[in-house]
């Protein structure tokens, strides 16, 4: 994993020979890890991409992306309370279905790969139970650039990781291009 990690930020570093657009910033998370909805957490986001063009028409765009999310279980939430790391990277690869002057939509669906690390206590009298897992799956969603004088705003209202074991991240965030 720490290699997948490591070459995904190879590539935001600019290992692509191109006139490239790092975009950064923050966001929303929450995260259901089970069908009962027993370790749903929520909390903020940051995260980081850069911009490839894949056609000479700069309407298809590839986005390596990488997402780390801290997240916490309820506050009113006794039994089994929760915090939880997220890293994930995807590869995104967006096509602009609208392209105006100064806004620009793009619709994508890309695979994911996410590293879960946190702590889940139990029992009062109990130790927290550490959380280890690696999860893979579909991560979709819309990405929605504005235009402005000196600089670009990436929103992204909204995207989904679907994974496997009932793994859910809904995602909001605001970028801005550096």
């Amino acid at each position: 994993m720490i290699k997948v990690i490591f070459a995904l930020v190879v590539m935001l570093t600019g290992v692509f020979q191109s006139n490239a657009q790092v975009f950064i910033g923050l966001g929303f998370s929450d995260t259901q890890l089970s069908e009962r909805a027993l370790g749903d957490a929520a909390g903020f986001s940051l995260m980081v991409e850069k911009d490839v063009n894949l056609s000479k028409s700069t309407r298809c765009k590839m986005h390596p992306n990488l997402h780390v999310s801290f997240l916490f279980s309820g506050v009113d939430r006794d039994f089994n309370p929760i915090y939880l790391n997220i890293i994930s990277i995807s590869p995104k690869v967006s096509y602009e279905v609208i392209s105006i002057k100064k806004v620009k939509v793009a619709p994508y669906a890309n695979p994911f790969l996410s590293m879960l690390l946190g702590l889940q206590s139990g029992d009062p009298a109990l130790e927290s139970a550490p959380i280890d897992k690696l999860k893979g799956g579909i991560e979709s969603g819309v990405r929605v650039d504005m235009v402005l004088s000196k600089t670009t705003i990436r929103l992204i209202p909204i995207a989904v990781q679907l994974g496997e074991s009932f793994y859910r991240q809904r995602m909001i965030s605001l970028l801005f291009k550096l």
